[in-house]
Formats: structure tokens, sequence, C-alpha cells
């Protein structure tokens, strides 16, 4: 939810921004009754610019902080069926795939990068620089938050 919601802010954060600069840019080229540019007008630009470039960091996501992770942890959760599971159990799995992107955040491990149905597994990304720690954070939240489920846990390289 949280994302949604940055994300809908960021577009409309990035439109806005995006029209008041057209607008300023139209109204230098045609001249109007409204509007008549001056040299003190150059430094409200830093407005709809500040607007686009906070649009566009809310639009890209957490991700795009430029942090490098050195590890890739690949969670796999197995399906009911041989394809992408039910779409309860789908749902399930992605509240929980947040729910743990939570904790691994809040313990500064590292990320959720995505997750893949299909073939009757699940798995999820999670991209560290400490994967013993977010291994051990993994293991206890599987263990006490989705016992039912069976889960491998698999590292590799950046």
């Amino acid at each position: 939810m949280k994302r949604a919601a940055k994300f809908a802010f960021g577009l409309l954060s990035l439109a806005m921004g995006t029209g008041i600069l057209i607008w300023c840019v139209y109204c230098l080229f045609v001249p109007n009754e409204y509007f008549r540019w001056r040299l003190i007008d150059i430094p409200r630009l830093a407005l709809p610019v500040g607007m686009i470039w906070l649009g566009l960091s809310w639009v890209r996501g957490d991700s795009a902080k430029g942090v490098s992770y050195s590890s890739e942890l690949t969670v796999t959760l197995k399906l009911s069926d041989s394809d992408f599971g039910t779409r309860p159990e789908r749902d399930t799995i992605m509240d929980l795939k947040h729910r743990l992107e939570e904790k691994l955040s809040e313990a500064q491990l590292g990320e959720i990068d995505g997750e893949e149905f299909g073939d009757g597994e699940c798995s999820m990304f999670v991209h560290t620089n400490a994967p013993a720690q977010a291994k051990k954070v993994i293991r206890g939240f599987f263990s006490s938050e989705a016992s039912s489920l069976s889960f491998r846990l698999t590292e590799s390289g950046l």
C-alpha cells in the first residue's frame, strides 16, 4: 500500500512539475498579459524542477538509491499446483513478501528485488550485503509467520 501511494504521488508530482515547466517555457516564447518573464523569475523554476525530480525518484522506487549489493538470496516457496498456484495462495505469498521486506528493511539487511511465479514455485530475490544475517532473519520469519509453507534458501553473488 505504501509503495502504491508513493508511486501515485510520484506520478502526480511528475505531471504537475512537467505541466508548470511547459507552461513557463510556453510563456517565454508567447508573451501574454498574465505572465511576463523577468530575471527574478528564474529561481522560481526550481519548484517545477524539484517536483519533477521528486516525482521521478518516487516513481522509480527505493531501489533507485544507488545501493549496490554483494549477494542475492533466493527464497523458493513450493506452490500447491504445477503452474502459478491459486489466487489466495499468491495473495498470501505477496503479503508475506511485503512483511519480510519490512523486516529486512528494519534490520538494514537488504531489500527484495522481486518475485517470480511459475513451475509450481514462487521465488523471491533478496539483495543483501550481509547474507548470513539475512538468512537468519528469513529463516526466523518463515518459521514464525509461515510455518506451513515449505521453502528453500539459496545464495549467489551479484
